[in-house]
């Protein structure tokens, strides 16, 4: 009887041994330790993100207090530094490239690749590897440790699609698109000129929290009892968050559209002596403009949704939308009490 069990013992630990070695040789065995090895578990601790594609171009975002800024130039818009953080964090390995198709990932990784590398406040390198493409169902994305020959096929938890568009070395795309963020204390003038409409045109001075000064382009000053505050303080709020939709620095009929006559000229005076200003061109109709005629049948000249705007001082060119600027674009007669 002990024999038996003694022939038995040694039978499962050969089974287990050559189970081993099996294991061992097979592709997954290349596996990292987790599958969570391209993730970083605490975000709080990235301070700097540096992203460069094939084609030259590399961005590099670091915190700037509570915010965060690209190439030390622009503020990042929110919403998609909340988005690379979060990849950042949950990006799980789904499973290794098979060794059958591991050249032709690797080729195409080769010429298509962003490269990632994530660090602390030290300067103490977090991680670091290569985003490639999607995989051919557009339902993971390939990725490879720098010094790790395999690459893995990576995916987000319960999210469906590709991972590479998330690592953007676009400045232009992520950076802030607010331009105007004043809360009403902060406002000391808005003047706002409407070209050949000096009748519509309006100075807003802020002279106290309740006391006012408002003329228009003939020089024509409101009587402070024939003011609406109401509306006054509605006008001041507008400014607490105003966006562009896009910036357009790099359109190529840029230059000639700044030659054109403006539509007008919107103007904020802060306390503290800061001037920034928009200047205002209307947009000529293209086939993506939503209302191609007007209501007797012939073509608009205009996009009536959509206008170009030069920002100074910091010298950008970007599109804004009518849906957010409307209520901005009022007239001296907004003002007066009904």
């Amino acid at each position: 009887m002990k024999a038996i069990r003694l022939y038995l013992l040694l039978f499962l630990v050969l089974v287990a041994a050559a189970g081993i070695v099996i294991w061992l040789k097979e592709p997954w065995s290349t596996l990292p330790k987790d599958e969570t090895a391209f993730a970083v578990a605490d975000t709080a601790a990235v301070y700097r993100i540096a992203i460069a594609d094939m084609r030259g171009r590399k961005v590099v975002y670091q915190r700037a207090g509570h915010r965060w800024k690209v190439n030390d130039k622009y503020y990042v818009r929110k919403d998609y530094m909340d988005v690379l953080l979060s990849t950042i964090h949950r990006v799980r390995i789904q499973y290794p490239v098979a060794d059958a198709a591991q050249a032709t990932v690797i080729t195409s990784m080769t010429n298509h690749n962003k490269k990632v590398e994530i660090y602390d406040r030290k300067g103490r390198l977090l991680k670091s590897y290569y985003v490639g493409g999607p995989t051919l169902d557009n339902r993971g994305t390939y990725m490879l440790l720098e010094g790790s020959r395999r690459p893995y096929v990576t995916v987000i938890p319960n999210f469906i699609g590709t991972l590479q568009s998330r690592y953007s070395t676009d400045e232009e795309k992520v950076r802030d698109t607010n331009i105007f963020r004043y809360r009403p204390g902060e406002i000391r003038r808005i003047k706002l000129t409407y070209t050949g409409k000096p009748d519509s045109s309006f100075a807003l001075e802020v002279l106290a929290a309740d006391s006012f000064a408002v003329s228009n382009g003939l020089n024509q000053i409101l009587a402070s009892e024939n003011m609406d505050k109401k509306k006054i303080y509605e006008y001041l709020n507008l400014f607490r968050h105003l966006n562009v939709e896009t910036y357009a620095n790099e359109l190529p009929k840029k230059d000639s559209i700044l030659q054109t006559t403006p539509y007008c000229e919107l103007e904020v005076l802060d306390g503290a002596g800061n001037t920034r200003s928009l200047t205002c061109f209307r947009m000529p109709r293209t086939q993506h403009t939503v209302i191609q005629y007007d209501r007797e049948g012939k073509p608009v000249l205009f996009d009536p949704d959509r206008f170009y705007v030069f920002i100074d001082p910091d010298n950008d060119f970007a599109i804004i939308q009518k849906f957010h600027f409307g209520p901005v674009f009022q007239h001296f007669q907004h003002f007066v009490r009904k």
